[in-house]
């Protein structure tokens, strides 16, 4: 049986580790413990295909793209809850599908091929501001959609500010 030896998404290179923090509980045994039979078959297939795409260790949660049938990949988080695995997708099952296992199953067998997302926040901590917003910039416009995202949150973040100075 391979091992799910991928290559760290966008990185390069591959890493090799157990896992950090409680993620690194996540087994094969609780995979299967947590899915039924046929859909760990699917999930195996799915990493044995490459259809990982992206793979994220945030710490308390896996995140990860799995390419499907349809022509965009679904999005995966997977936290340890209870005990046990939650997973959900953006699939139309929603929860505990090949693509959960999948990326569940990557995370079991080579968590260093993940990119650490800890990581990467605390390198954009320590860049300087005029980096930092000469790259925010270049990925707002490489992908104008997270222009949205960025907008509301500045929204959110100003009404916020309003609403602690008239609490003053």
């Amino acid at each position: 049986m391979p091992d799910g030896r991928r290559r760290g998404a966008g990185d390069g290179q591959e890493r090799r580790g157990r896992g950090r923090g409680p993620l690194a509980a996540i087994s094969e045994a609780m995979v299967e413990d947590a899915m039924d039979e046929r859909t760990v078959e699917k999930g195996e297939a799915y990493l044995e295909g490459g259809n990982v795409l992206d793979a994220v260790d945030l710490g308390d949660a896996l995140w990860g793209r799995v390419q499907g049938r349809q022509s965009e990949p679904y999005g995966v988080t997977i936290r340890l809850s209870g005990g046990g695995l939650s997973a959900r997708c953006s699939c139309p099952m929603e929860a505990m599908c090949k693509h959960c296992a999948a990326l569940a199953l990557m995370w079991a067998r080579n968590p260093g091929s993940f990119v650490d997302g800890g990581a990467v926040l605390r390198s954009i901590e320590e860049m300087e501001r005029d980096e930092l917003v000469s790259r925010l910039k270049g990925f707002l416009r490489s992908d104008p959609s997270l222009l949205i995202g960025f907008r509301d949150a500045l929204q959110e973040a100003r009404e916020g500010q309003g609403s602690e100075t008239l609490a003053r």
